[in-house]
């Protein structure tokens, strides 16, 4: 069951209210519109889910012993919280991404609840094809193999541009 949105009874930040403006979205939307418009967001979760789904099964007959499969996004997006649709600021729905990695080296059903980040992908794929990572310059990111309890970062790297 998907919720209406929490509604905001605080004024919008500043950068919100700029945001707002300059990108013409000053009406209003009701709570049946955003229902409506999560209801689609994540109509398109599920089909997409489904089709990642399809590929890993159809995976699964040929040699998945040696196959690293990732699913990422740039982005997430606000779905009407802090009154914003989509890209405009790096709140955390805006920030957090999907991250699915499956293959050999990954435990299946394994879910991290430390910080990782896109810029991890590189060392965690030099990794699994047993590349050795550059030493100069360093990487920003750190392989995924590396236990959570040993990795080093605290903060992920994001950025926007405004348009």
């Amino acid at each position: 069951r998907i919720a209406a949105p929490p509604r905001d009874r605080q004024p919008l930040h500043p950068a919100e209210r700029h945001m707002e403006f300059t990108k013409n979205d000053t009406a209003p939307f009701t709570d049946a519109q955003v229902l409506g418009l999560r209801t689609a967001y994540y109509a398109v979760l599920a089909e997409v889910d489904a089709l990642v789904g399809a590929l890993l099964s159809g995976l699964e007959g040929l040699d998945w012993a040696r196959t690293t499969v990732v699913f990422a996004a740039d982005h997430g997006f606000e779905q009407m919280f802090h009154q914003q649709w989509v890209i405009s600021s790096l709140l955390e729905p805006v920030a957090r991404v999907p991250l699915l990695v499956a293959g050999p080296d990954f435990a299946a059903g394994t879910v991290r609840d430390d910080v990782v980040s896109l810029v991890d992908l590189f060392p965690t794929l030099a990794a699994v094809a047993r590349v050795p990572e550059p030493t100069a310059p360093p990487l920003d990111g750190e392989s995924l193999l590396v236990p959570a309890a040993r990795r080093s970062h605290d903060a992920a790297l994001t950025q926007y541009h405004s348009y």
